[in-house]
């Protein structure tokens, strides 16, 4: 059923509507992200948004809530918070960590400060050092470059300080100063030297080793048989 009004809508409108309007909020209207049951890590950081947020370390392996809004992200279980940190750019793999978070033992290792990684990095050689002074003069944080440098002298007892020590030389000629690009190197480096000592054997009238291969021992060790046989 259609019904009939003895007014027009611009009359309807002053008469109804208009008196209920309020002025526009004086700021824009901020959105609200929740993301539930978020699972916090060993090193109980959490991911969010592209980046890594620290909770206290005794809720590592569980899970969290996640309510972000203007530039805070806070993290709540069972509706206590448990953290609240400034929200970064999303998608830039950054980690936000409050150091009060920390067991007191990775307290003591995460934030040592650049003169003991400069010491660390001493250790490997002058070229290693070279390089985590520049990674020191680089970045925009230092636990940025505290971590970074942690990587770097980890490489030295992954792969030995000698090769690593090596490798920075190279890699200040190349003007390369990260960890990753650094481990990258130090793999084709090896990768390079298993792949060139056959090749060298084989020029030099050999034949690469090889573990179905029989040496002069394993003859010798036959005749010695076959002596035992004929007495």
């Amino acid at each position: 059923m259609v019904t009939l009004y003895k007014q027009s809508r611009e009359e309807r409108f002053i008469a109804k509507d208009k008196p209920a309007l309020r002025p526009l909020p004086l700021t824009p209207f901020d959105l609200l992200r929740i993301d539930r049951e978020l699972r916090v890590g060993a090193d109980y950081h959490v991911r969010f948004a592209g980046n890594f947020y620290s909770v206290p370390y005794a809720y590592a392996n569980g899970h969290v809530d996640a309510f972000a809004k203007k530039k805070v992200v806070e993290f709540f279980i069972d509706g206590a918070r448990l953290a609240s940190h400034i929200l970064r750019d999303a998608g830039l793999g950054e980690t936000v960590t409050n150091a009060l978070h920390l067991t007191h033992a990775h307290r003591a290792v995460r934030f040592c400060g650049k003169e003991h990684r400069l010491e660390a990095a001493s250790r490997v050689g002058p070229h290693c050092r070279s390089i985590a002074e520049k990674i020191f003069a680089s970045a925009k944080h230092e636990e940025l470059a505290v971590r970074r440098c942690r990587h770097l002298s980890a490489l030295g007892r992954e792969y030995g300080n000698e090769p690593l020590e090596i490798i920075c030389e190279m890699a200040l000629r190349l003007e390369v100063e990260s960890p990753l690009d650094i481990e990258a190197m130090l793999k084709l480096g090896l990768a390079v030297e298993k792949d060139v000592a056959p090749k060298a054997a084989t020029a030099k009238g050999g034949l690469p080793p090889h573990e179905n291969l029989r040496g002069k021992a394993a003859f010798l060790l036959n005749d010695e048989i076959k002596g035992d046989d004929h007495d």
